[in-house]
């Protein structure tokens, strides 16, 4: 990057979004989840409501899932769009029994000290521990004061008891006049979270302020710190960040003053395999230390520890015996496979196009690097002296060798030691790419680039190189949805203990019909209708079924 560019374009950002926070100050975001209660394992659904005032605080919005003592157990970060963001959480297998809250943020909203966000609590139930007795709820004080949307959302149902694995149908309709957003949600019950749940406003603060507050759009900002002994290096450092995909690549950033780097990665979608390498003076040894985009709650709420009663344990324990058939006749996983993707703005390298390109499985088999440079890479030196290899290339713009050696890389990444080539024989290589040409990258020079492109992209050889970080980065999180969502009838060998069973935007002014089947968990439904108001409000209706 351009490092002058940047810094003046990053101040410009800056006081506009001082600007912007100044007038959409009482604008929040507002995160709706798909349950008030999980297993640990279970996978959590949010939907967030960004409102357009806040557009242009950046269109990626960060959603954290932390227990109630302040441990952030996760966040992934999702692309809104039609002024929704929506995708989940996977709650870990290990996660205790206790009171969670999800909450969000856009990046941008860290200027402000006070950022003020509405979320929700989540109770999770350890799926390990034998018998769950008691657990912490929030005051009644700490939630919201929910309108009751019932003169501006009707919910209808033909009847109000169900049996197992039947089909409900439901009608809503909405006033688009009172409402601005809405989600209808179906849902078995928990009789412990049914009566300790609601929305949250909660308050959060800048837990790292070596991350600016950069409107992010389409995209992911990635943050960290260099140390050299655990303290902050002398001079700045020359950071840079390669990804090996096809084609591959390539950024740099000078540290700051108390050692921080920032990278923006346009449409990254998925797990970024990440490269960081720091150069500083000769001989030293750096550490680099990503940086977690995250805010922490500052409004410590009142909490009441309640003793479950008979009937909500008797829940808990059936609801844990459920998970365990639900994991054993369905075993698909929401992020099982590992998923990247950047589209590249251009077709070609961040070197360019090659002067030569040469793809070694077209000629003859060749031992090593050294017999490859002499029979197939025509103007490049490949010279040893004193147990140390140097590589030049010829200079097409002024016939001769450039007097410093080029950049090299393996697998689009940089390498300075020249010994990681020796060795590489034909079988080896995809292909080589030269660049004969002074190359000019920001304000980075390059005599001339050599590329080459392996088979195996394990990259175990930068275990050799120093000051080499390899990170696996989150990026925006790959669109999906619920397994439950239009889930046809379950057959009737297996069994169906599915708990929840409609996530749905909701249409304005218009009828909703909604269907769904019914699970063998007995027990109440709620059909529950939550949004926002044209004045801002949170509001919930709801219609209640019996399953027998």
């Amino acid at each position: 990057m351009r490092k002058s560019i940047k810094i003046v374009w990053l101040l410009i950002l800056l006081v506009s979004v001082v600007s912007v926070y100044a007038q959409n100050s009482d604008r929040k975001l507002v995160l709706f989840a798909d349950r008030n209660y999980c297993i640990s394992g279970d996978t959590l659904w949010f939907k967030v409501f960004v409102p357009e005032e806040l557009n242009q605080f950046g269109n990626v919005v960060h959603v954290q899932f932390e227990t109630e003592t302040g441990n952030l157990v996760a966040s992934v970060t999702q692309k809104s769009s039609g002024s929704i963001a929506e995708g989940f959480i996977p709650v870990p297998d290990s996660l205790g029994t206790g009171l969670c809250y999800l909450t969000a943020f856009l990046n941008a909203q860290r200027i402000n000290p006070n950022t003020e966000t509405i979320g929700k609590s989540v109770y999770v139930y350890n799926r390990f521990e034998e018998r769950i007795s008691q657990m912490e709820v929030p005051h009644a004080s700490g939630f919201e004061n929910a309108v009751n949307g019932e003169t501006f959302c009707d919910v209808k149902i033909d009847k109000s008891t169900f049996k197992g694995r039947e089909l409900v149908k439901c009608e809503v309709i909405s006033n688009g006049e009172e409402v601005r957003f809405a989600i209808v949600n179906a849902r078995i019950i928990d009789p412990f979270s049914d009566k300790n749940d609601g929305f949250i406003n909660f308050v959060l603060n800048d837990s790292s302020a070596s991350i600016p507050p950069f409107a992010e759009n389409n995209g992911v900002l990635i943050s960290g710190v260099v140390r050299e002994n655990n303290r902050v290096p002398d001079a700045r450092n020359l950071v840079l960040l390669s990804i090996t995909e096809e084609p591959p690549y390539f950024d740099y950033y000078y540290s700051g003053k108390d050692g921080d780097f920032h990278f923006f990665l346009q449409n990254a979608i998925g797990d970024a395999n990440i490269i960081l390498q720091t150069l500083g003076e000769s001989e030293r040894e750096y550490d680099i230390l990503p940086v977690v985009n995250q805010l922490k709650r500052t409004n410590n709420l009142r909490l009441d520890t309640l003793v479950f009663t008979a009937d909500q344990t008797k829940f808990v324990d059936d609801y844990l015996k459920n998970n365990f058939y639900s994991k054993l006749f369905n075993r698909q996983a929401v992020s099982a496979a590992a998923y990247f993707s950047m589209p590249s703005a251009f077709d070609v390298p961040f070197y360019g196009n090659p002067t030569k390109h040469i793809v070694p499985d077209e000629f003859i088999d060749l031992p090593d690097f050294k017999e490859i440079s002499r029979e197939l890479l025509s103007g490049f030196q490949y010279r040893t002296k004193n147990d140390e290899t140097t590589f030049r290339l010829l200079n097409l713009d002024q016939e001769k060798f450039f007097d410093e050696q080029p950049l090299r890389l393996l697998n689009g990444i940089p390498v300075f030691k020249n010994s990681f080539f020796s060795s590489l024989a034909s079988a080896d290589i995809r292909y080589v790419d030269l660049v004969q040409r002074e190359r000019v990258f920001g304000d980075l020079k390059f005599n001339g680039i050599l590329a080459v492109s392996l088979y195996n992209q394990s990259n175990s050889w930068l275990a050799q190189q120093s000051n080499v970080f390899l990170y696996e980065r989150a990026c925006l999180q790959p669109a999906k949805v619920p397994d439950y969502v239009n889930k046809p009838k379950v057959a009737n060998s297996e069994p169906d203990v599915r708990q929840n069973f409609l996530w749905n935007v909701l249409e304005n002014n218009t009828s909703n019909n909604f269907s769904f089947y019914l699970s063998d968990v007995e027990g109440w439904v709620e059909i529950s209708v939550e949004g926002i108001t044209k004045s801002n409000k949170v509001f919930k209706t709801s219609k209640r079924i019996e399953v027998k």
